[in-house]
């Protein structure tokens, strides 16, 4: 009798356990973590027909907030006209249709969403980190002259082999203002100049020499809430370390800090190294389309 009520204690201890540990386990998950801060972000988009025709089914494609990174949650996106969305983990398109717009005419509308942030990143779902190790235009890992300062760079520790990179990136590449011309990481360490996409391609490329995935994103550096303007549309870094993707802006010389001012519009796939910006495509090539405040 003693020997059956023995069992059925250590089975109810066991279950115990097994519960405190489930609930220790969702209070520490990041699930479980509320955000630092919530901001409201609006921007509006001009469409204008210069022409003396009329233009029909005009289409407009213009970027969102991605819908979920390390350090943000997209809680809501509206506009004050119809849209349809396509949600990508690297990006977020809104697609807007018009069934005429007549000469001389301009459309606007204006895109607003409600953001979560988070000061320390959080895990995400990346299984797959291969093609963030691998050279692509724009970020050639596998340059000779890129190759031979990665060797330089490198610890024995990532972290800092990562300070490493940064440092020099910061210090050695001159900013020289916005260029309309992409010309990647070769180029920066070449001539040792660029603007912040340089910036972002050369310590990419360079963690990628390293073995350690990193990519490029685009967005806004938003403290707060606010209106967005095109001409601060900014390229940095994300590098992934001990699980999680961080913040790396060489250009601005922030590593790891303030990490949740940074909005992420856009990861930049291998297919799409460009500069970047809210706006995608207009489907007519007449059509002129900005960002205003």
């Amino acid at each position: 009798m003693r020997m059956v009520q023995n069992k059925q204690i250590l089975m109810i201890a066991i279950i115990l356990c097994a519960l405190s540990a489930g609930i220790l386990l969702y209070l520490f998950t990041d699930k479980s973590l509320p955000p630092d801060q919530k901001i409201h972000i609006r921007y509006t988009v001009s469409v204008q027909n210069p022409t003396s025709h009329v233009i029909k089914n005009a289409t407009v494609q213009v970027r969102g907030p991605i819908e979920k990174t390390a350090f943000q949650q997209r809680i809501r996106i509206d506009a004050d006209r119809p849209f349809k969305s396509i949600v990508q983990p690297y990006e977020s398109i809104l697609h807007f249709k018009w069934d005429i717009i007549p000469p001389y005419a301009t459309k606007i509308m204006t895109v607003r969403s409600d953001i979560e942030l988070w000061k320390e990143p959080r895990k995400t779902d990346t299984n797959d980190l291969t093609e963030y190790l691998e050279p692509e235009p724009m970020i050639e890992s596998d340059d000779a002259g890129i190759k031979a300062l990665a060797a330089q760079l490198k610890t024995v520790s990532p972290q800092e082999t990562i300070r490493k990179i940064f440092a020099w990136v910061s210090e050695k590449i001159v900013y020289i203002g916005y260029t309309k011309r992409t010309r990647g990481a070769a180029y920066a360490l070449r001539y040792g100049e660029g603007d912040c996409t340089e910036y972002a391609h050369l310590f990419v490329a360079l963690c990628r020499a390293n073995d350690i995935p990193a990519r490029v994103v685009g967005g806004f550096v938003c403290p707060n809430s606010g209106v967005l303007d095109l001409g601060d549309y900014h390229n940095w870094a994300e590098f992934y370390h001990n699980g999680r993707w961080h913040v790396a802006d060489p250009q601005r010389k922030n590593l790891m800090s303030e990490q949740s001012t940074y909005i992420a519009f856009q990861i930049v796939r291998p297919s799409k190294q460009d500069k970047g910006s809210i706006i995608v495509d207009a489907g007519a090539k007449e059509l002129k389309v900005s960002l205003n405040r």
